[in-house]
């Protein structure tokens, strides 16, 4: 006779104790949550040359609804160029590059795929940097997508190990003016001076102006210094590029 079958009811308390016993004894491994596209690092992929090669085309010969468009594409597949001109053309580029009122700036999305991509080493001498682009973007773009002090934050770190003009510029502009940082002249000092010594070939007189006007005036925790205020006026006039 079938002891189990005839009597299942004796036998399922002794069951369940033993399941629970064995699990409890299991060991125990970490769970970890799938990660989302959006938490993953947005690598290159080559299909997309093509449609950034397309993009600019489109963009020098004046469609640029339909090159920013292609542009998005392209960059949504990682391309570094797409990713390098529309935070270009988002943020400081002057020349007109998607500047069209026909151009639906799309901040949100260019932000997130930056800030993917720049997860993505940057393959050397491409001559895209989009951890700093992503960080002036975002310490930049209008206000309901500014984040100045988190912006700030990552490109004085990036401009720490690799100083590059503009960035260091900015920065001490932000410093200067309190954007993202408390206002501090002595700060604003360090990076224009930061800014001039980026690149041993030129010191932009822009930056000197920049200085010579910071002394003259004073700033938080900098007070005036004519005799400094002179120097770097005199510096900025005799620079080969003093009307630049």
């Amino acid at each position: 006779m079938n002891t189990i079958s005839t009597f299942p009811s004796l036998f399922r308390p002794a069951r369940l104790a033993s399941l629970l016993c064995a699990l409890a004894l299991a060991p125990q491994f970490p769970v970890q949550a799938a990660e989302t596209p959006a938490s993953q690092a947005l690598a290159p992929q080559a299909a997309a040359a093509p449609l950034a090669e397309q993009a600019y085309q489109l963009m020098m010969s004046g469609q640029q609804a339909k090159a920013h468009e292609l542009y998005l594409q392209a960059a949504a597949m990682g391309n570094r160029r797409a990713l390098s001109t529309l935070a270009e053309s988002y943020g400081r580029n002057r020349n007109g590059f998607l500047k069209s009122p026909s151009v639906k700036k799309d901040y949100p999305r260019l932000l997130g795929l930056l800030e993917r991509a720049a997860r993505y080493p940057e393959p050397e001498g491409s001559g895209y940097w989009l951890q700093s682009d992503y960080a002036v973007l975002l310490a930049t773009a209008p206000a309901p997508y500014r984040d100045a002090k988190r912006g700030g934050q990552l490109l004085e770190q990036l401009m720490r190990q690799h100083p590059s003009i503009a960035e260091c510029y900015l920065l001490g502009q932000m410093h200067e003016e309190g954007r993202g940082f408390a206002a501090d002249g002595q700060q604003a000092v360090y990076w224009y001076q930061k800014a001039l010594s980026a690149d041993a070939s030129y010191a932009p007189p822009y930056i000197q102006r920049a200085l010579s006007r910071l002394y003259r005036t004073g700033a938080a925790n900098l007070p005036p210094d004519a005799k400094k205020a002179r120097e770097w006026a005199d510096k900025a006039k005799r620079n080969p590029g003093y009307q630049s």
